[in-house]
C-alpha cells in the first residue's frame, strides 16, 4: 500500500490518496495490536462499539 501511495502521490492522483490512507493506518494498528498483544482476543468497546459522541451522532441520523 505505501508503493501505491507513491505511485498516486506522482500522478497526481489525490482521491485515490484519501482513500488508501485511512486503510493503511488501520492496518498498521492492526498489526502493532497483533504484535504487542500476541494474538486476536477481541476489541476493547471503543473499537468495537460507537460509544460517546459518536452513538450520538448515528442515532440523530437515524
Amino acid at each position: 500500500m505505501e508503493a501505491d501511495i507513491e505511485v498516486y502521490k506522482k500522478s497526481g492522483r489525490l482521491r485515490s490518496i484519501e482513500l488508501i490512507e485511512p486503510k493503511l493506518k488501520r492496518y498498521k494498528e492492526l498489526a502493532s495490536g497483533l504484535l504487542h498483544t500476541g494474538g486476536i482476543f477481541g476489541l476493547d468497546k471503543t473499537r468495537r462499539e460507537y460509544v460517546g459522541n459518536e452513538r450520538e451522532k448515528v442515532m440523530q441520523n437515524v
